[in-house]
């Protein structure tokens, strides 16, 4: 009777480890640890972490090489991000390289992005602080969308209320409506035409003579298309 209760005590405690061991897992992993490879810490000052939250991935070139640990606001005009990243990106990335916020897919979780400068700089080390980049957030972009909304509408009323009042003018329909109007643009139209073409005509006018290429020849005989008429 002891043996069997000590084999259902032994049993019990290895049902708990198993259980303990598990929720562990599944901890580190909804956290998006690794319990296999080792990390280091680095830290990142923002403004606005517009969302972040810790276990957010973090990001280099596309390629997720760590987390975020913590997010803590220390005044109002400062949060500081605590990230663990990858051994392995002790050799990658540099103290001069920036950090910034953006989005998994368009309405995704944020991630921090790490920016690698161009310029040399010592590769970076644990407990860094890299400078942050501040990034156009999707909060900002509505409020521009919605300033330039408003714009159109307040130029697409003016334009209504310009037509109305051309549409309600007197006297512009009583200038449409003259009877000479059609009569004199129309004599203003062929006057320009005819001036139109004595301007591409290769002939030259000169007293009642026509010279074309350097020799006159008598205005009797029509050339270039120019009436003998015209020359006087």
């Amino acid at each position: 009777m002891a043996k069997r209760t000590i084999d259902n005590i032994k049993l019990g405690l290895f049902v708990l480890v198993g259980l303990g061991l598990l929720i562990l897992f599944l901890y580190m992993l909804g956290r998006n640890k690794s319990i296999f490879s080792d990390r280091f810490e680095i830290s990142v000052h923002f403004e606005n972490v517009s969302g972040l939250v810790a276990g957010n991935n973090v990001r280099v070139s596309g390629i997720v090489v760590g987390i975020v640990e913590e997010v803590q606001l220390v005044n109002d005009t400062l949060v500081v991000v605590t990230i663990a990243l990858n051994e392995s990106m002790r050799q990658v990335i540099r103290k001069n390289a920036l950090a910034s916020i953006g989005t998994d897919g368009l309405i995704g979780n944020r991630v921090v992005n790490l920016l690698p400068s161009k310029d040399p700089a010592p590769l970076i080390e644990p407990g860094d602080i890299l400078q942050s980049q501040s990034d156009v957030s999707t909060e900002e972009m509505l409020r521009t969308l919605d300033r330039t909304n408003q714009n159109v509408l307040d130029i697409s009323e003016g334009l209504k209320e310009t037509i109305e009042r051309i549409n309600n003018s007197t006297q512009l329909t009583t200038l449409l409506n003259a009877e000479g109007l059609s009569r004199d643009l129309k004599a203003a139209l062929t006057t320009c035409a005819v001036r139109q073409e004595l301007l591409r005509s290769p002939c030259r006018i000169s007293g009642k003579w026509l010279v074309i290429s350097g020799k006159e020849k008598a205005p009797s005989a029509p050339s270039c298309g120019i009436p003998p008429w015209r020359t006087n």
